[in-house]
């Protein structure tokens, strides 16, 4: 997890996120799935899976953005803006689990996020729910 702090953190203001943060085309940039595609097809699925890896969640990349303290504190002062922010993450998440199960066929799909310690969540069940809950279900439904 790094270490945001205020002389470091990409997003300052969530209400001003448009204006921080940039979003690569992953349609328009990853195009060549050769090297991919080649060993994915060198595995012998009868012996052995293939596994696309997809780290860094929704509320990780909040936090990596902001830190940790304003991800937490923005979904509930500034709700409208955190909603606008997930469903633009989400959907880049959303892109590239297409991508990987178009092109590579995998049999597993690891996706990571990290809600919470050993005993609970980051944030209310709620919170969960209404924030992040619909984008996974739309891209776990989707793989």
């Amino acid at each position: 997890m790094p270490h945001v702090t205020a002389q470091d953190k990409v997003l300052p203001d969530i209400t001003e996120w448009q204006k921080y943060v940039k979003v690569p085309d992953l349609v328009a940039n990853c195009t060549d799935w050769t090297d991919a595609q080649e060993a994915a097809a060198q595995v012998d699925r009868s012996e052995k899976m293939v596994l696309a890896f997809m780290g860094t969640g929704i509320f990780e990349q909040l936090h990596f953005l902001m830190g940790f303290e304003d991800t937490l504190a923005s979904f509930l002062m500034e709700p409208e803006a955190m909603h606008e922010l997930i469903e633009v993450i989400a959907e880049y998440r959303y892109t590239y689990a297409r991508l990987l199960c178009e092109n590579l066929k995998p049999d597993i799909v690891l996706s990571h996020d990290d809600w919470g310690s050993k005993h609970s969540l980051f944030m209310s069940p709620g919170v969960w729910r209404e924030f992040l809950k619909p984008h996974y279900a739309r891209m776990y439904g989707m793989i």
